[in-house]
């Protein structure tokens, strides 16, 4: 259930560079829920329909190498693509911020996710935002990311949606990937500390 539709917004566009923001306010779920939807990356073919497949590693310094294969499609227009992310996370204030990793078909890329309590609404805010420079400018780019980031947050609110009031339950224990090991925690524990630094 919302409690504040969806907006999006194309922020900027300089030199082939778009900018993009989008937000919804959800109700029955909790802010901690939400956050640990969005930072369980090996969920996301499951979540989010732009994501094929995902493999998680930990980085040396301390951030998660989230290796992505992704999809677009606009009108007969339509694509699919490798993305690797390093990605940062700040748990104590719910936000989660990646960046390429590795040039490809996007050339410049920086996203984050902010989940916080609405103190007007009562429910969870979602902050969605999007930087990118694609290699090759499509036709209508700007109105495909519009879409691609209309679509993630419809993916997000169908999600919780699926919850029915019952919170984020993550993989079962035997599907454990490497984000559950020791190493793992370790490096999620760097992430934040690289974050708070401002790396």
């Amino acid at each position: 259930m919302l409690l504040e539709a969806p907006t999006c917004e194309l922020v900027s566009n300089e030199g082939g560079k778009f900018s993009l923001v989008g937000e919804m306010v959800l109700a029955s779920c909790s802010a901690d829920s939400v956050y640990a939807m969005l930072t369980d990356y090996l969920a996301s073919p499951r979540v989010f329909s732009t994501v094929d497949s995902v493999r998680v590693d930990a980085m040396d310094d301390g951030r998660l190498l989230v290796q992505q294969s992704c999809r677009w499609r606009f009108l007969v227009f339509g694509g699919a693509f490798p993305c690797r992310l390093a990605v940062a996370e700040a748990r104590d204030r719910r936000f989660m911020e990646a960046r390429l990793h590795e040039k490809g078909f996007i050339r410049e890329f920086e996203g984050s996710w902010t989940v916080s309590e609405d103190g007007d609404t009562g429910g969870v805010r979602v902050r969605h935002t999007l930087a990118l420079r694609p290699a090759l400018t499509p036709p209508y780019a700007h109105e495909i990311f519009l879409k691609q980031i209309r679509g993630i947050l419809k993916d997000v609110e169908n999600e919780v949606a699926a919850w029915d009031g019952r919170g984020y339950r993550p993989a079962a224990a035997e599907d454990a990937s490497p984000r559950d090991d020791e190493s793992a925690v370790k490096a999620t524990v760097a992430a934040d500390r690289a974050l708070s630094s401002g790396r």
